[in-house]
């Protein structure tokens, strides 16, 4: 599977980018299992809106990471690439897995409930015996493909870019997972030519006594925008278990899209909107504010998102929680 060049700094980032490995520079075409076809560069759209990030729409195969949150119920929200086709699509499934796994995921996530956790479809890895599950995401969301093998780690390796697979000679904590989709919660194939609202939004859902939050991205021509992923505290007392399964929209009346000045140059929020064990104020349907308890900000990450990363200079702490061997003394 290929692309063609683009800018030679373009081109080294993307061939190695996480979760394009699959991807070589140089070349012209693109291989898939159901045939091959052209992947070539947009020259101009109606909008104006045309970058070095546009192309015509591709389903290959490739390595996809996924947040995984919930302690009884798991759902998994797709880590966005908004500079790679096989990775602009703002995903998010319920998920199951094998007794067996699920039990021993259940008090891993018990022992470390402020932790981050991953999971993704099989990633060629030599050095920790991993094998290989390509697959691309139209399939899962068309439900073609049900399922996939994949690992799951607590955590992710702090680094200043991404230019390799984060997890590469990382152990994970659960290896060869039969992942199994229960069904897909949200779907959304970024345009490019979506303006930006002036209010935070995010998807709202989850499952039980669980509840999620997702920040709905945006794609605007090659602005950037911010991956967030967020467990509440309790679920909302307002909201209907039906509407919490099926997924609920709201806005964040009390946050603009910029959180200061030196987010506005940058083009995106550079730190999470609100903090750990905090309250909020959402609307539904755009009705008067209601209150949410956020619990944990499980992932919020611009330098996976957007090639490359504005928020490079003020960007240290970790996209999640580290991975057990970042604590370990070198």
């Amino acid at each position: 599977m290929s692309v063609p060049s683009f800018s030679a700094s373009v081109v080294l980032f993307v061939s190695l980018l996480i979760l394009g490995s699959s991807i070589s520079a140089g070349q012209n075409s693109v291989q898939d299992s159901g045939g091959s076809s052209e992947l070539g560069l947009v020259a101009k759209d109606p909008y104006g809106l045309t970058s070095s990030c546009f192309s015509n729409p591709l389903p290959a195969r490739s390595w996809h990471a996924f947040v995984l949150v919930g302690t009884e119920t798991f759902f998994a929200s797709h880590i966005t690439n908004l500079c790679m086709e096989v990775h602009k699509y703002q995903f998010i499934i319920k998920v199951s897995l094998p007794e067996n796994y699920r039990s021993t995921l259940i008090e891993e996530r018990k022992r470390h409930p402020a932790d981050s956790f991953f999971v993704s479809n099989l990633f060629p890895d030599d050095s920790i015996g991993s094998r290989s599950d390509p697959m691309n995401l139209p399939d899962l969301a068309a439900g073609r493909r049900t399922s996939f093998v994949g690992n799951i780690w607590r955590g992710i390796p702090n680094k200043p870019a991404y230019n390799d697979w984060p997890w590469r000679g990382v152990q994970p904590i659960l290896s060869n997972v039969p992942i199994s989709i229960q069904r897909v919660v949200h779907f959304v194939p970024f345009s490019h030519s979506t303006d930006h609202p002036e209010r935070l939004n995010y998807l709202l859902f989850g499952s039980g006594a669980e509840a999620h939050m997702v920040h709905l991205q945006t794609t605007h021509g090659s602005e950037p925008d911010y991956d967030h992923v967020v467990s509440l505290g309790e679920v909302p007392k307002w909201l209907p278990n039906e509407l919490l399964e099926a997924g609920a929209a709201v806005d964040l009346p009390d946050k603009p899209r910029f959180g200061n000045d030196k987010d506005r140059a940058r083009g995106v929020r550079c730190a999470p909107p609100f903090q750990n064990e905090t309250e909020i104020n959402v609307r539904y349907r755009g009705e008067d504010p209601r209150s949410i308890k956020i619990g944990t900000n499980k992932f919020f990450c611009t330098r996976i998102a957007n090639n490359p990363d504005p928020c490079q200079e003020v960007n240290e702490q970790a996209c999640g929680s580290a991975t057990p061997q970042d604590h370990l003394a070198p």
